[in-house]
């Protein structure tokens, strides 16, 4: 395993670039939320079988993981270190075989990637698309991303299916675990959305404690986009990829109004 770092991005606006590393304040408990959970990882290596394999906003490396211990060659690519450190130490437990089938970069996906293309397949984990906030953000990663898929490749991407009023406004309790240290976490989260704009502003909570301490509460506040079937259609014709596969879900059911997410299959030509 190496970990790599791409160029600096301080020429992008003022205006336009996020904090430094959006995530590091509760990335140390992102995975507890996903523990057990492999449907989604399941589909990605049916649709992979092996090759190389590139997963931008790869996060704490749970795609990157799954996918090189059943064969493949991966990259992962996220601009956050506090993610991409997790996801060492995560990998610091591997043997030494797993590790030559995987490289880290830190970058950001928007930014010209120096890393070697010709990759069989990219995938983009579910809702990471939705941080790209303009369509110029949006067609620049995808054209990023194309560059480095060898011809006839596949890009898989997952969304959800919007449904722009549901739990406007309401704090929602998503659940409660006991993280590695006894601390029992509690996980909320509300939503603001300005159907104008397709735009979602998202409030993580997390309340983490112990029978014998007080409450503390880490927050962060994120802003996303929602695109409709038609927008990923027009995005994935306009940057030159064919849809081969659309499916509701990650078992492969038939995409339906109704279904949860949008996991799109595309084709470099």
């Amino acid at each position: 395993m190496t970990l790599k770092r791409e160029g600096d991005s301080s020429d992008r606006s003022a205006t336009s670039a996020e904090p430094l590393d959006q995530y590091e304040l509760f990335a140390r408990h992102y995975d507890l939320w996903l523990e057990g959970y492999d449907e989604d990882l399941r589909f990605y290596d049916g649709i992979v079988d092996g090759g190389r394999v590139l997963v931008p906003m790869c996060g704490t490396g749970r795609i990157v993981n799954y996918l090189a211990k059943n064969g493949a060659m991966v990259t992962g690519i996220d601009r956050s270190q506090a993610m991409l450190d997790i996801c060492s130490v995560k990998l610091e437990r591997e043997d030494e075989e797993l590790l030559q089938h995987i490289d880290l970069v830190q970058g950001d996906v928007r930014d010209p990637m120096i890393i070697e293309g010709g990759y069989d397949s990219v995938i983009v984990p579910h809702n990471a698309f939705l941080h790209l906030l303009s369509h110029e953000e949006q067609t620049v990663t995808l054209d990023n991303l194309i560059e480095h898929l060898a011809p006839g490749g596949r890009l898989v991407m997952s969304v959800f299916n919007p449904e722009p009023s549901r739990g406007n406004g309401a704090m929602l309790h998503l659940g409660t675990k006991v993280n590695a240290k006894g601390e029992v976490v509690s996980r909320f989260e509300s939503q603001d959305t300005d159907r104008a704009r397709q735009r979602m502003t998202v409030h993580h909570f997390y309340d983490v404690s112990r029978q014998d301490g007080a409450l503390r509460r880490v927050t962060a506040r994120f802003e996303i986009v929602y695109l409709t079937l038609l927008d990923l259609e027009n995005l994935m014709k306009g940057c030159g990829l064919e849809i081969v596969g659309l499916y509701g879900d990650y078992s492969g059911s038939p995409f339906r109004p109704c279904s949860d997410a949008m996991v799109v299959v595309a084709r470099r030509n």
